[in-house]
């Protein structure tokens, strides 16, 4: 007698609990990676921000006191400019690793919900019409009307009732 695998939890092969295992493992690293990254780079923004800030208030301090305005103002200036410059920088390029570890991270959700919809279906093979509602985010159509239509069709064009049988020749 064959067991259903409907009844089976350990329907899987080791290969595939292995793969299963493993898109899992890849999507909670590269999620906790994503949530590592955000913090550093807030960290590292706050503190570029700090920077500046302090040497533009030093700019604006030494400005006042200053009698040669040009002269003294431009060593400040210069590292008030480089700190906002980094600022700059680093927001960008906090964007970027965190849009492109977000990327990676919704690719890698979306393998874990196919993985799970895969075993959820408990047959050795998958439905082409299955995966792309699944996909589409859309039921698949009543079986009545999807099921044999092709050879509802060719059934009724050669049945009897549809032939006319005259001998007027």
């Amino acid at each position: 007698m064959q067991q259903n695998n409907d009844e089976d939890p350990a329907w899987l092969t080791n290969h595939e609990e292995e793969f299963l295992q493993n898109i899992d493992d890849d999507y909670e690293i590269t999620r906790s990676r994503l949530e590592k990254e955000k913090e550093q780079s807030i960290k590292n923004i706050w503190t570029y921000f700090q920077d500046s800030a302090q040497y533009i208030t030093q700019l604006y301090k030494d400005r006042q006191i200053s009698n040669e305005p040009t002269a003294s103002c431009w060593l400040p200036f210069q590292t008030a400019a480089g700190t906002v410059t980094k600022l700059y920088k680093e927001s960008c390029d906090g964007m970027k690793r965190s849009n492109d570890l977000a990327n990676q991270v919704g690719y890698q959700r979306r393998s874990k919900e196919i993985a799970e919809w895969a075993r959820s279906k408990k047959r050795p093979y998958i439905r082409r019409d299955d995966l792309l509602s699944y996909l589409a985010g859309k039921p698949l159509p009543p079986v009545s009307a999807n099921h044999h239509h092709y050879h509802h069709n060719n059934h009724h064009l050669f049945s009897s009732s549809n032939v006319n049988v005259s001998n007027n020749n």
